[in-house]
C-alpha cells in the first residue's frame, strides 16, 4: 500500500454523532457521575466504566435508528475514551475542599485554617460562602488560578505525549497490552461482527452476574456484600506464621483477565517484589533495630488487617525506598535506551506521512512540541512563583525546586508511567514527590501546599489513546481536538453541576454522606503532612531503592533472567491481592489457555473476552447506580 493511501485510512473521529455523545456526556452523565462520587467510596471508578461502556453502546444503537448506519471505529474511538474524561467535572470539587480545610475542625485545631491562602479559597466571611455561590467576584482568583494551572498542565501533557508515541510506539514498539482489548470492544460495538458479538455477549453476561453479586446487590439494597470485596483478608492467618506480615485474596474478576495479557516478566516481578514487601520485608522491619523502622515497630498490633498495615507500613517504611526504585524505573530504561530516545526526537522533525499529506506546521513537529511544553510549564512555574515570592519562594534554592517541580518532575513522571502502561497497562506515579521536596526546603509555611504545581502526567494515557487510534484508523489530529472539546465542556457543566449540588445543600453534609468520611480523612492527612508529624523522608533508604534496583535489572541481564524494571515498580506500588491475582491469570493463561487453544486463537479473541468483561462491569454499575439513586431519592429520611 502506497503512503498516500496509508493516509487516505486514516479518518476523523469527530463527527455530529461523536459530539452529539460528549454533549449528551455533559447534560445528563457528568451530573450522575458527581452526585455518585459526593455518594460513594466507589464514585470514580464507577463512573468511569460505568460511562465508557454504556455510551459507546448507547450511541451505536442511535446511529443505526437515526442515521441508518453503524458507528464507525473512529467515532467509537472518541466516544469511549473521551466520555469518561468528562465525568469529574473539573476543578471545582476540589475547590470546594480548600474551603471545607477553612473550617474543619482537625486544621482549625492544627492552625493551618486560617493560614489557607486567598487564591485557594475565599474567607468564611465572603459573601460567596455565606450564600454558597461560585457567582461571585470572591471566587474569581481561586477559580482562575486552578482553571490556568489546569490548562497548562494539560498543553504540557499533550506535549509530551508526541515525545513517548514516538520512542514507546514507533521507536520501540512496545506492546501495550491493553490496547487490543479497547480496539476489540470499540470494533465489536461498532462494527457488530456476529462472532466477535458472541463471544463479547457471553463474557459480558458472565460478568454481570458476578459483578452484581460482588456490587450490584450491595449498592441497589444497602445491604452487606454477599462477597468481600475489594479482597478476602486472610491475614488473621499469615500473622500466625510471621507477624507484621499482610495476605489477602482479591475478587475482582478484571484483575484475573489482566494477568492474560501483560508479559509473564513484569507479571511475575510484580508478584514477587510485593511478597518481599507484604509477607518478608514488613516482619523483617518488625525485628530490626534501626531508627528507619521505629516509626513501623510503634505502629503495628497483632489486631490490624491487610489495609491497616498496607497503609501504616507504606508511611513507616516503604514511602522513601519506592521513590528511589520509581526514579531508577523511569532513568534506568532513559539511559540503557538512550540511542532510540535521540532517535525519537529527531524522528519529530523529520516528515511523517501524515505530515507530508498536510501543509504548514503541525502539531506533531518538533517545534511545536517544545514550545508547547517548555512555554506550558514557563508559565506554570512562573505563576506559582508569583503566588510564593514573598513566602516559599524567598529562598534561591527554594525557587529551584519550585522549577524544578515544573520542568523535571512531570518530565520524569512521563517518561515513567509511559513506559509502564507501554509495557503492562498499568499507571503509577513517582509517589509523594511534591511532599518530598517541600520536606527538603525545610520550608514549614502552609501556601506552598495549596500552589499550583504539576508533580503527575497524563501524557502515559494520551499515548494508550495514541495507540488505539493507530489500530482503529483514527485520525489523532481530530483526537486531539476532541480531547480538549471534552475537557473545556466538563468544566463548563462542571461548574453548573457543582454550584446546583452546593446551593442544594452544604458540602459536606448527610445529603451527601461520602463527603462526610473522606473529606475529614484529607483535612487529617492535609495537617499530618503540614506540620511534619512523621519523617517518613530518608534520603538513605530512596538511595537503597534506586541502587538494589539497579543491582537487579543487571543481575537480569547478566544471566537472562525474567526481571522487569517496571515489574518492579509496580509491586512496590500495588496492593498484594491483585499482584497475586495478576499472576493467577498469567499463569492461566501460560499454562492452560495457551495449551489448549493455542496461540493463534488466543491473539484473536482473548482481547474479545477482557473487553466482554469490561463491558459486563460496566453495565452492572450502570443499573446499579441508577437503583441507589432512586432507592435514596424516594426513601431517604430528610431528618
Amino acid at each position: 500500500m502506497s503512503n498516500e493511501n496509508k493516509v487516505q485510512a486514516k479518518k476523523s473521529g469527530l463527527t455530529f454523532i461523536s459530539l452529539l455523545a460528549l454533549l449528551y456526556v455533559a447534560l445528563v452523565l457528568e451530573p450522575a457521575a458527581i452526585y455518585l462520587g459526593l455518594l460513594s467510596s466507589t464514585g470514580g471508578w464507577v463512573s468511569s466504566y460505568m460511562i465508557q461502556f454504556v455510551v459507546l453502546m448507547l450511541f451505536s444503537e442511535i446511529a443505526s435508528l437515526m442515521m441508518g448506519r453503524n458507528l464507525t471505529p473512529q467515532e467509537g474511538t472518541i466516544i469511549f475514551f473521551l466520555s469518561p474524561i468528562m465525568a469529574g467535572g473539573g476543578v471545582f470539587g476540589g475547590l470546594l475542599i480548600n474551603l471545607y480545610y477553612r473550617q474543619c475542625p482537625y486544621t482549625i485545631q492544627t492552625g493551618i485554617a486560617d493560614k489557607i491562602p486567598i487564591w485557594a479559597a475565599p474567607l468564611l466571611s465572603s459573601r460567596a460562602v455565606i450564600t454558597r455561590t461560585f457567582l461571585s467576584s470572591d471566587w474569581v482568583f481561586p477559580i482562575a488560578v486552578s482553571l490556568v494551572s489546569s490548562f497548562l498542565t494539560i498543553v504540557a501533557d499533550v506535549s509530551l505525549s508526541y515525545l513517548l508515541i514516538e520512542q514507546y510506539v514507533k521507536t520501540e514498539k512496545l506492546p501495550f497490552p491493553v490496547a487490543p482489548v479497547h480496539r476489540e470492544a470499540i470494533l465489536t460495538l461498532t462494527n457488530k461482527d456476529p462472532n466477535r458479538i458472541k463471544l463479547f455477549t457471553i463474557a459480558a453476561a458472565a460478568s454481570f452476574l458476578y459483578y452484581f453479586t460482588l456490587y450490584g446487590l450491595p449498592l441497589m439494597f444497602s445491604i452487606a456484600p454477599l462477597i468481600p470485596f475489594p479482597w478476602i483478608d486472610l491475614t488473621y492467618v499469615s500473622r500466625m506464621i510471621l507477624g507484621g506480615s499482610a495476605f489477602a485474596i482479591s475478587t475482582d474478576l478484571l484483575q484475573l483477565a489482566l494477568g492474560w495479557l501483560i508479559p509473564w516478566e513484569i507479571v511475575l516481578s510484580a508478584f514477587l517484589t510485593s511478597v518481599f514487601v507484604f509477607l518478608i520485608g514488613n516482619p523483617l522491619a518488625l525485628r530490626i533495630k534501626s531508627p528507619f523502622f521505629e516509626m513501623w515497630q510503634k505502629d503495628w498490633t497483632p489486631m490490624m488487617d491487610f489495609s491497616q498495615i498496607w497503609q501504616r507500613s507504606l508511611r513507616d517504611v516503604w514511602i522513601s525506598p519506592t521513590i528511589g526504585v520509581f526514579v531508577a524505573a523511569a532513568i534506568i530504561p532513559l539511559f540503557m535506551n538512550w540511542r532510540s530516545f535521540i532517535k525519537a526526537i529527531s524522528g519529530l522533525s523529520r516528515p511523517s506521512e501524515e505530515r507530508e499529506a498536510n501543509k504548514g506546521v503541525q502539531i506533531g513537529s518538533t517545534v511545536v512540541i517544545m514550545i508547547g511544553y517548555l512555554g506550558s510549564v514557563t508559565v506554570g512555574f512562573l505563576l506559582s512563583y508569583w503566588l510564593l515570592k514573598d513566602t516559599f519562594a524567598k529562598s534561591v534554592v527554594n525557587t529551584l525546586l519550585l522549577a524544578a517541580i515544573w520542568y523535571i518532575v512531570p518530565f520524569l513522571q512521563a517518561i515513567l508511567t509511559g513506559r509502564m502502561i507501554a509495557e503492562s497497562s498499568m499507571t503509577i506515579q513517582i509517589p509523594y514527590i511534591k511532599e518530598a521536596m517541600i520536606y527538603a526546603s525545610g520550608y514549614t509555611g502552609v501556601d506552598v501546599w495549596f500552589a499550583p504545581v504539576q508533580v503527575t502526567s497524563g501524557a502515559a494515557s494520551l499515548v494508550h489513546y495514541n495507540k488505539v487510534c493507530e489500530m482503529t484508523n483514527t485520525d489523532w489530529g481530530s483526537f486531539i481536538k476532541a480531547y480538549f472539546l471534552a475537557i473545556i465542556l466538563s468544566w463548563i457543566f462542571g461548574f453548573i453541576y457543582w454550584s446546583l449540588f452546593w446551593k442544594m445543600s452544604p458540602i459536606p453534609s448527610y445529603v451527601y454522606p461520602w463527603t462526610l468520611i473522606s473529606w475529614p480523612i484529607g483535612a487529617i492527612n492535609l495537617s499530618v503532612w503540614i506540620t511534619r508529624a512523621y519523617n517518613i523522608f530518608i534520603p538513605e533508604l530512596m538511595a537503597a531503592g534506586f541502587i538494589v534496583t539497579a543491582l537487579l535489572y543487571g543481575i537480569s541481564l547478566l544471566l537472562h533472567l525474567p526481571i522487569a524494571l517496571t515489574g518492579i515498580a509496580i509491586g512496590m506500588g500495588s496492593d498484594f491481592p491483585s499482584m497475586l491475582q495478576l499472576l493467577i491469570g498469567a499463569s492461566l493463561e501460560r499454562y492452560y489457555l495457551r495449551k489448549k487453544f493455542g496461540k493463534a486463537w488466543e491473539d484473536q479473541y482473548k482481547p474479545v473476552i477482557v473487553a466482554g468483561l469490561s463491558a459486563g462491569l460496566g453495565l452492572i454499575l450502570a443499573l446499579s447506580v441508577a437503583v441507589a439513586i432512586l432507592r435514596i431519592a424516594l426513601f431517604s429520611n430528610p431528618y
